[in-house]
C-alpha cells in the first residue's frame, strides 16, 4: 500500500470535519463565504440574521471571530458562495456515501416498494444511484455527459477524485468552465463571459498562474505561523507578570492577618477593613488577568483557524479555488498583522501598592490600628521640575488659532498631548489637527472616517500614554447612539463602542480606564481601554457634573455646575458617589468661588488646577481642596478657559480658549507654570 493510500481513512476524517457547520452541525447546505473567510450555511445565516433583526444594509458579527460584515442589498443569499467548500462536499458524498439506498429511485418508486442500493455518485446531479439508473444516465440525450463517481471510492479512485469531479463551470453558460482568471477584477470567469464582459481586462489561464498563487499563500501561512508564536511567548509572560502579582497580594494579606495577632480584638474590625480593599484590588486585578487572557486566547484561535483554512486550500484546494481565494487571504493576513502588532504592544497596568505600619500616635489620633495600602506614584514621573513650586502668576509662553477657530469661529472642544504632538477637536467638525510642541506650528490634519451608520461629531479628545492611542467622544451618529472612539496617532479607527445615549467629557486614568463625565445624568462611567463597562457611579450630591478625573481606585475628582446652577465647585467624591470634600459652593468670583469649573487637570503630586470659566481665570487647589492661588488671569489672555492638558514634566498648561465675542478668535494658550 502506497503512502498516499494509506492516508484514504485520514483525508475522510477531515473531510468530514471541515465541511461540517459549527452552527448546525451538519454537513454545509448552500455555503456562504464571510470576508473573514469563515463559512456557514445560508440558511444557519438567514437564521441568526432573522432572530437579531438584521436586514440588508446593515452590520452583522461573524458567529465565530465577531468581525462585522455587511449585509448585501439582495440579503444574505448574495453573498459568495464558497465553491472550494462545495467541491469538497462532492468529495466527502463520494467517499462517504450519505445514504445507502438509491436516491432517484425514492422519488418515484411507490410507497412500499423496495428500494435499490446506491452504486455510484452523479456529480451533476449531486445523487447517489443505483446501477440501473447508472446505465439510464449513460443512455438518455440530458444526462449521458454527468460524471458518476463509484461509491466508496477504492485508493485509486479516491487519489483522482478531484479530477472525477472537474472543474467549477460558469452560472451563465452551462458548458464552460472557469478557466480565466481576470487580475483586474481578480474573478475567475469562463472564455465568453471574459469577452463580454471583462473587456481590456488582463486575463491569464488559471494554470498559469495558480503556482504563484500558491507561493503566495504558503508565504502568508509562514509569516502567520510566526504570529502565533509572538502571541503565546507573551501570553505566558502575562500569565507569569499575573501569578507574581497575585503572589504580591496574598503576601500583603498575610503580613496584615501577623500584624493583627500582635494586637487586640478590636483590631479584627480595622483587619477586615484592609483584607476588603486586599480582596477587591485582587478582584480587580484577577478580572484584567482574564480580560487580557481572553483577549490573547481569541487572537491565536482566530491564527490558528486562518492556518488551518490555508493549509486546506493548499492541499485539496483546485486551481480555481486557490485563485478566487488568494485575494481574500491576503487581505485577512494584512488584518492579522495589524491586529497581531496591536495586541503583542498589550501590556498589564503595574502593581504599585505597598503596606504602611500604624505608629502608636497615629493609632491614637483614630487611624487604622493595623497600616495603611498605599498606591505609590510612578518614580519615573516624579522630577526636580515637578516638586518646584507654581509661579504667583504663569506667563504666555505662546498662542496660536486653530485653522477652523480662525476661518469659522468654532470653539475648541478637547486637546490631548501624544509623543510629543498636541491634537486638537473642534466643534461640528470630524477633522482633528495636529500641532508640534517646539514651535506650537501645524504639522498636519487628518479626519475621522465615517461610514453610512456613523456621524463623526467629536464632544472630547484624550490621550492614553500607556496605549498610545487616543479616545474620541462622538455624539452625532446618525442613529442618535453616542459611541467612543480609539484611534492611533494618524487617526486609523482601532475600536469603536456605543454608549447609548449618554455622553460627556473624557479624561483617562494612569492606568488607561477612560472616565466619562455625564453632565445631565448626574453620575460617571468608566471603562476598560477596550470598552468594557467598569463601573457606574452616581453622584449622590453632586448636580451637573462637568468633568471628572480618576484619583485612584477609590476616588475622583469633580467640577460641577451648569449655567442656571446656584452651587458651583470641585469636590473629591469615592467609589459610591459620596462626596468626601468639596471647594466653592454659590457661585460667584471670590477665592473661595467659582463660576462654571469646566475643566480640570491634576497634577503628580495631587494639586488640582481648576478651569473657572466665567471669572476668566485659573486656580490652584492642594490635594485636600484648599486654595492655594490664582496663576492666571486675563493678564495671560484668558478669556474663556474651556479646555486644560497639563504637561507635568515641561511645567506648561495648554488652554483651550474659546472667546468668540469682539472679534476675539477661538485659539490655543500655552502657559508656562514653574
Amino acid at each position: 500500500m502506497t503512502a498516499e493510500a494509506g492516508d484514504i481513512g485520514q483525508v475522510k476524517a477531515g473531510l468530514q470535519d471541515i465541511t461540517e457547520c459549527c452552527i448546525c452541525a451538519e454537513t454545509y447546505k448552500v455555503p456562504k463565504i464571510l470576508p473573514c473567510i469563515h463559512t456557514f450555511c445560508l440558511k444557519c445565516l438567514e437564521s441568526l440574521g432573522s432572530n437579531s433583526a438584521k436586514g440588508p444594509g446593515d452590520s452583522m458579527p461573524c458567529p465565530i471571530c465577531r468581525k462585522e460584515f455587511a449585509i448585501p442589498a439582495a440579503g444574505l443569499a448574495e453573498l459568495p458562495k464558497n465553491f472550494f467548500m462545495d467541491r469538497l462536499i462532492d468529495m466527502m458524498n463520494v467517499m462517504i456515501p450519505a445514504s445507502a439506498q438509491c436516491e432517484a429511485c425514492v422519488e418515484d418508486l411507490e410507497t412500499g416498494m423496495e428500494i435499490p442500493a446506491a452504486v455510484t455518485y452523479c456529480v451533476d446531479c449531486r445523487q447517489n444511484i443505483c446501477s440501473e439508473c447508472s446505465r439510464h444516465h449513460h443512455r438518455m440525450k440530458a444526462t449521458k455527459k454527468h460524471k458518476l463517481v463509484k461509491l466508496g471510492s477504492d485508493e485509486s479512485e479516491a487519489i483522482s477524485l478531484e479530477r472525477a469531479i472537474g472543474p467549477s463551470i460558469c452560472d451563465q453558460h452551462s458548458n464552460q468552465s472557469l478557466e480565466v482568471y481576470c487580475a483586474d477584477c481578480k474573478t475567475l470567469s469562463c472564455a465568453i463571459c471574459f469577452i463580454e464582459t471583462h473587456n481590456n481586462h488582463r486575463g491569464s489561464q488559471i494554470n498559469k498562474v495558480v503556482d504563484d498563487f500558491r507561493k503566495e499563500i504558503q508565504t502568508i501561512v509562514d509569516n502567520v505561523g510566526a504570529f502565533g508564536e509572538n502571541v503565546r511567548t507573551k501570553l505566558k509572560q502575562m500569565n507569569d507578570q499575573s501569578k507574581k502579582t497575585l503572589e504580591q497580594i496574598d503576601l500583603l494579606a498575610k503580613e496584615v492577618d501577623r500584624t493583627k495577632d500582635e494586637v487586640k480584638k478590636i483590631i479584627d474590625e480595622h483587619a477586615a477593613e484592609l483584607n476588603r480593599k486586599l480582596d477587591s484590588m485582587k478582584h480587580e486585578k484577577i478580572k484584567e488577568f482574564q480580560t487580557e487572557k481572553d483577549v490573547f486566547e481569541t487572537h491565536i484561535a482566530i491564527l490558528e483557524n486562518y492556518n488551518k483554512y490555508c493549509s486546506e486550500m493548499l492541499a485539496k484546494g483546485s486551481a480555481g479555488d486557490v485563485c478566487r481565494a488568494v485575494n481574500d487571504l491576503s487581505l485577512s493576513g494584512v488584518e492579522l498583522q495589524e491586529l497581531n502588532e496591536s495586541i503583542t504592544q498589550r501590556e498589564l497596568s503595574p502593581f504599585h501598592v505597598s503596606f504602611e505600619r500604624t505608629s502608636l500616635k497615629e493609632f491614637i489620633e483614630g487611624k487604622n490600628i493595623i497600616g495603611v495600602l498605599e498606591e505609590k506614584q510612578n518614580k519615573e514621573v516624579s522630577s526636580n521640575l515637578e516638586r518646584r513650586e507654581y509661579k504667583d502668576q504663569a506667563t504666555l509662553v505662546s498662542s496660536f488659532n486653530t485653522r477652523e477657530g480662525k476661518t469659522d469661529f468654532k470653539k475648541i472642544w478637547g486637546l490631548a498631548v501624544l509623543d510629543n504632538e498636541l491634537f486638537t477637536a473642534t466643534d461640528e467638525c470630524a477633522e482633528i489637527e495636529v500641532y508640534d510642541l517646539e514651535h506650537f506650528s501645524l504639522k498636519r490634519r487628518f479626519d475621522l472616517v465615517s461610514d453610512t451608520q456613523h456621524y463623526i461629531d467629536i464632544q472630547d479628545i484624550a490621550a492614553c500614554k500607556l496605549q498610545k492611542c487616543l479616545y474620541i467622544m462622538n455624539w452625532a451618529s446618525i442613529d442618535k447612539r453616542k459611541e467612543i472612539l480609539r484611534i492611533n496617532v494618524n487617526g486609523n479607527l482601532k475600536r469603536r463602542w456605543s454608549t447609548g445615549s449618554e455622553f460627556g467629557r473624557l479624561s483617562v486614568s494612569n492606568e488607561g480606564s477612560v472616565v466619562v463625565t455625564i453632565i445631565w445624568k448626574d453620575k460617571l462611567k468608566e471603562y476598560s481601554m477596550d470598552g468594557v463597562l467598569l463601573r457606574e457611579i452616581k453622584l449622590l450630591t453632586v448636580v451637573h457634573p462637568r468633568h471628572a478625573v480618576r484619583l485612584n481606585q477609590d476616588l475622583f475628582i469633580v467640577g460641577f455646575g451648569d449655567d442656571e446652577d446656584s452651587l458651583h465647585g470641585v469636590c473629591i467624591v469615592d467609589h459610591l458617589g459620596n462626596s468626601i470634600v468639596s471647594y466653592g459652593g454659590t457661585k460667584g468670583s471670590s477665592t473661595s468661588q467659582v463660576n462654571c469649573p469646566l475643566a480640570l487637570a491634576v497634577d503628580s503630586e495631587g494639586s488640582i488646577i481648576v478651569a473657572d470659566e466665567k471669572n476668566r481665570r485659573l486656580l490652584l487647589l492642594g490635594s485636600n481642596l484648599e486654595f492655594k492661588k490664582v496663576i492666571s488671569t486675563e493678564n495671560c489672555g484668558l478669556r474663556d478657559p474651556w479646555r486644560l492638558y497639563l504637561d507635568s514634566l515641561a511645567g506648561r498648561i495648554f488652554v483651550a480658549d474659546n472667546a468668540i465675542k469682539d472679534n476675539d478668535q477661538c485659539q490655543v494658550l500655552v502657559l508656562d507654570l514653574k
